[in-house]
Formats: structure tokens, sequence, C-alpha cells
């Protein structure tokens, strides 16, 4: 029979192993993205991103705080003597009153504040990146079903063209009835995947439009090409919520600094205008006279010795240390089970490709000219061409647990980088 357009279209799908290209499948598409270009329209847009703002503005709040100097203070002082009922002295005095530390407690207090304020940061850089790592595997997801989607339309044409054959062959009394039947049930299974790739379809792409909020519909144009396994695993101690350990035990560390100086007492210095009225009473014959006053006095810290200050710092450092003890272990875990996690994939999906790609296009070509010489049965084409619409949805999944492997060795390494 002839039957030969059936596994051309469907070898030449399984060699390309994308089936439809992105751009034919987006003509009815609002609008297609790259991956980079998906990061690009998300980056600093998400409102999950806008949390770790909001921290690290209460973090300058706190900086802030520490920054300010003790308040001036302005008094005006009023005294007169009486005798009898006339005042015979009065004083009047206007006074500018201010407090000076010298222990340096401010400025380690600062310090410590802005330690915090760059552990916030550094800890907020590694929480963005898990937020923009979230939304590409939503991203990957979607292109993975679109993907799906277009294989099995490619696979369905022949398949569907060869139904037509048998049957006007059927009528024509060329061929069985029963043969007909079994790719009819071979279609509509066919058309059942298609069914529910289409719904999967539809779900990621609008998941992806409601992450960018866009009023259309946003097609992942994505291939999924296989990625390349980074060299080696210099710099995995890089990642930014372990560098923000560092500034939290920084941190600790001053305001232990700052509570170690709790013996130096703070001066308290006042220096104003004096005028004094001598009198007898208001009248002419008053004798005024003017000057000032100045003053310096001490608080001395005889019932506060900075324990709760020191504590409060010494309760940082160690937690500090812990938690970087801590991360370098996990980060090593994550990084070396990412990297060997993505080197299987890799090494699977190539193999795939050389091996059973080629072996699935060898044995449909088989089966085609046996089936046409007689000496194959239509179960057996039918078994063909479904290990060959098979075999390149396996590809496609492949490729896509590739894909999610590589975000794996990103959310370890702290790292989000694309090349292509």
């Amino acid at each position: 029979m002839a039957c030969s357009n059936l596994f051309v279209h469907v070898l030449a799908a399984v060699v390309l192993a994308t089936g439809v290209s992105a751009t034919a499948y987006a003509q009815s598409a609002a609008e297609t993205l790259t991956a980079r270009e998906f990061l690009t329209r998300i980056d600093g847009t998400l409102p999950e991103l806008e949390r770790f703002e909001a921290a690290i503005l209460t973090a300058e709040a706190k900086v802030e705080e520490t920054r300010i100097l003790p308040p001036l203070g302005l008094s005006y002082e009023r005294e007169e003597v009486f005798v009898g009922s006339e005042g015979v002295v009065l004083k009047n005095a206007v006074s500018l009153n201010w407090s000076l530390d010298i222990s340096a407690r401010r400025s380690k207090r600062s310090k410590s504040a802005n330690q915090a304020l760059q552990a916030i940061r550094e800890g907020g850089q590694y929480d963005n990146q898990l937020v923009l790592l979230d939304a590409l595997s939503i991203y990957k997801r979607a292109a993975r079903a679109r993907l799906r989607v277009a294989s099995l339309e490619a696979t369905r044409r022949p398949l569907a063209e060869l139904v037509q054959r048998l049957k006007n062959r059927v009528s024509e009394g060329d061929a069985s009835g029963y043969d007909l039947a079994r790719f009819e049930l071979q279609l509509s299974e066919h058309d059942d995947l298609l069914d529910e790739a289409r719904a999967e379809q539809a779900v990621a792409q609008t998941e992806l439009s409601g992450l960018l909020a866009a009023n259309g519909q946003i097609v992942a144009s994505d291939n999924l090409d296989l990625p390349t396994l980074p060299a080696g695993s210099a710099g995995i101690m890089e990642r930014s919520d372990l560098r923000a350990t560092q500034h939290e035990e920084e941190s600790g560390k001053a305001l232990k600094a700052a509570a170690s100086s709790w013996w130096v007492p703070t001066l308290d210095l006042s220096v104003g205008y004096l005028n004094t009225d001598f009198g007898p009473g208001n009248g002419p014959g008053s004798q005024t006279v003017s000057g000032y006053a100045g003053t310096i006095g001490a608080s001395i810290p005889l019932f506060s010795r900075g324990k709760a200050e020191n504590k409060r710092g010494e309760a940082l450092v160690r937690s500090a240390q812990i938690k970087r003890r801590i991360l370098e272990r996990r980060i090593r875990t994550e990084v070396e089970t990412a990297r060997t996690l993505l080197a299987s994939r890799l090494e699977q999906a190539r193999k795939f490709k050389e091996r059973q790609l080629a072996q699935v296009a060898e044995f449909a070509r088989k089966t085609e000219a046996a089936y046409q010489g007689g000496e194959a049965s239509a179960l057996e084409l039918r078994d063909a061409y479904a290990k060959a619409s098979g075999a390149e949805l396996r590809y496609i999944e492949l490729r896509y647990q590739c894909s999610l492997a590589r975000l794996a060795l990103w959310r370890a390494t702290g790292t989000v980088s694309y090349t292509h």
C-alpha cells in the first residue's frame, strides 16, 4: 500500500526533536518570550521581590536611628527673691544643653546596624534569585507543554492521512476493515494525548500570563536546548546568603565592642546667658548685671555595665557562626548533588538522541518496507508509529528534565545566568 509519507513525516519530526518551531506555533499567540526576555520582564516587577525591599527599608531605618545625635536642649530659668512684698533680686537665664558621648558607643552601634543592613541585603539578594528561579520553572513548564502539543500535532497528520487512505482501500476491497480499526483506535488514542497536552498547555500559559500580569497570552518560545555543564565548582562558597552570615557576625562584634565601653561616662554640657537685677524692685534705681553660666556634668554608669548589649552581641556572633557552618556544609552538598544530577541528565539525553532516536528511525523504515512488501502486519506498523511518536515526546521530556536540573544547580550556587 502507498503509505510512504507516513514515516517520512514522523521520522523528520523525530530527527528535529522539537516538532513544530516556536515561530510557527506562535502565529495565533499574543506575545512570545525567550527565557532571557522573560527574566528581563519579571526582574524587579514581581510583588514577591518588593517584600525584600521593605525589609531593607526597615534595616535602613535602624541605621538612621543609631546615627541620631543627642538632641540639643534649650531652657529658660527665672528666679526672683522677695523681701516682704517687694522683689529685690531678679535673675533670668537662657541655657543651651547637650550630652556628649565620648565612649564611641554611638559609632559602634551604628556600625553594628550597618552590618545588619548588609546582611539583610545579601540575604535578600539570594531570596530574590529563588523567586526568579521559581518563575523560570513555570516558564520551562510552559515551554514543555508547547513542545508536546507541537510534537503531537506534527505526528498526528501522517497518521490521519494513513487512516483516510485505508478507508479508501477498504471501500475498494484492497485492505481489511480490521487494519482500519487498529489505525482508527491508534488515532483516537493519539487525539486523547493531544487533548490532554493542549489542556496542560492552556493551564501553563494562563499561569505564565498571570505571572506577568499580561492581558493577552504569553508563549514560552524556549526549545529546551540541552545546557552545558559548568566546569568545576569554583566560587560555590560565594553564595549571597552565605556572605550575609559574615555581616551578621561583624554586626554582633560591633555590638559587643559598644558594650565593652560601658564604663565611659557621658558628659552633659550646658552654657547660658544670665541677666540679674539687684534692684530694689524693678524701678529706676535698680542695678542690672549680665554674665554667662557654664556647666559640665557626667552620667556615671554605676548601675549599667552593658551586660544586656554584650549578650545580644554574643548571640549574634554565635548564631552567625553556626549558620555559616550549616550553610557551608549544605551548599557543598547541594552543589555537588545538582552537578551530578545535571551531568547524568545530560548524558542520558545525549545517549537517547544518538542511540534510541536513530534506532527508532531505522526500525520505522524497516517496518514500513516490510508492511509494503506484505511481510509485516498493520499492528506492527501501528506499533512502529507509536514508538516514533513516543520517542519524540520522551526526548522533549529529557530536555525538560535537563532544564530543571540546571535550575537546581543555579539554586544551589545562587546564580541566574543565561548564555542563550
